[in-house]
């Protein structure tokens, strides 16, 4: 069995390749002002990589239209010359076991595999666009909760040094 080459070449356009997209996907909440920042970046990455995806399967479907066809062309043409007749079933029995298409039918299921994962990815970073969305609204709250604590402690220290004030110069005469 064939070990698969971990660094070929990405399917991406774009600069990052689809594992550093995967790694970047993830993030902790300390990090959301670093993953908003990068999520713009990935998103368009992302997509870059699912329309190659897309361009890909349509290839490989059209290679598998033009293999059956070559196939069946060949094997109408192959019982013509012997003068031998031959039925469609026996014309679509030839092309389904032709090596040539079944190649094109593997090429073609990877395709489509690998457009239904560039889907789920958009799908991901929408998911992570959500996810910054709301853990930075949550920050933004817990800042001004902290803000707020920070007002009233420093109101009531002020109250309490106002209220010291007073009674020590309350008994003096001024």
């Amino acid at each position: 069995m064939k070990k698969k080459n971990q660094d070929k070449q990405s399917i991406l356009v774009g600069e990052m390749s689809i594992n550093q997209i995967l790694d970047q996907i993830d993030f902790e909440d300390e990090e959301v002002e670093h993953a908003a920042r990068t999520l713009p970046k990935l998103f368009l990455e992302t997509a870059r990589y699912r329309v190659r995806v897309l361009r890909n399967r349509q290839a490989a479907e059209q290679e598998y239209d033009a293999a059956r066809v070559d196939t069946a062309i060949r094997a109408r043409v192959h019982a013509m010359e012997s003068g031998t007749k031959i039925t469609e079933a026996a014309i679509k029995e030839l092309v389904d076991s032709d090596d040539n298409v079944r190649s094109c039918i593997r090429r073609v299921r990877h395709a489509q595999q690998l457009e239904e994962f560039a889907k789920l990815l958009v799908e991901c970073l929408r998911m992570k666009k959500s996810a910054v969305t709301v853990v930075a609204s949550l920050a933004g709250a817990e800042r001004a909760v902290e803000k707020y604590f920070d007002a009233v402690q420093s109101k009531d220290a002020l109250n309490n040094l106002r209220d010291n004030a007073r009674k020590k110069y309350e008994d003096a005469d001024v």
